[in-house]
């Protein structure tokens, strides 16, 4: 499934926990009107690997200013995405 959208969450306070932050993820995502199909589809991507995985997943499907509670693309997991 391609899944081009971005949720809009704030990262910033929630528990650094790989279950907390995909719980998060996947309730701003439902309540943004995410169909169900589409955010299994991005959760089991999250969960196919490591810690570092799960953060560059869920931050290339959620709007990077939102992540952190400001439009300051400067942290350094503003780039999760480019990790390996």
């Amino acid at each position: 499934m391609d899944v081009r959208e971005k949720v809009s969450i704030a990262l910033v306070g929630v528990d650094g926990n790989a279950f907390s932050l995909i719980g998060a993820w996947r309730r701003a995502a439902r309540e943004q009107g995410w169909d169900e199909a589409a955010i299994d589809a991005v959760s089991t991507e999250a969960m196919a690997g490591d810690y570092r995985h799960l953060l560059a997943t869920l931050t290339a499907h959620s709007d990077r200013g939102a992540l952190f509670g400001t439009a300051d693309e400067s942290n350094p997991l503003a780039d999760a995405g480019s990790w390996s």
